[in-house]
């Protein structure tokens, strides 16, 4: 990835997002669950313009299911997320879309975040860009 940020007059690699994580890891879930073929790269457009093309990992084709998950990076300035697999997996359902956390993804456990508690601890713009991809 070429994106950069400067701290304090230093350069750093910015990496991406647990959402942008999430987000590519169901577009490639629901690519691979409609077309029953492995993904090889899946790109992602993050709400900044910045195109990402991301690798899935651990890639999971059922009659009824399809999973993968996208290996975070968290860049030069890493935190406790860094080089966690997030995953997602797809399978239909009679309506709608329903989202839950799973692997690499937490649940919100008390107030504070966007998001109300029991729900996938994924911030409303990445929720935002699950459900379109």
């Amino acid at each position: 990835m070429d994106r950069f940020e400067f701290v304090q007059g230093k350069k750093l690699r910015c990496g991406y997002t647990t959402g942008s994580c999430a987000s590519a890891a169901a577009s490639a879930a629901v690519t691979m669950w409609l077309t029953k073929e492995i993904v090889p790269t899946v790109h992602l457009t993050t709400p900044q313009g910045l195109v990402l093309q991301l690798e899935p990992k651990d890639c999971q084709i059922g009659e009824e299911s399809a999973s993968c998950a996208i290996q975070k990076d968290a860049g030069d300035d890493p935190d406790m997320t860094d080089g966690v697999l997030v995953y997602a997996t797809v399978w239909p359902i009679s309506s709608g879309i329903v989202l839950k956390a799973g692997r690499g993804v937490g649940t919100v456990t008390r107030k504070g975040l966007p998001c109300k508690e029991g729900e996938p601890a994924i911030n409303p713009v990445p929720q935002d860009m699950i459900r379109r991809a």
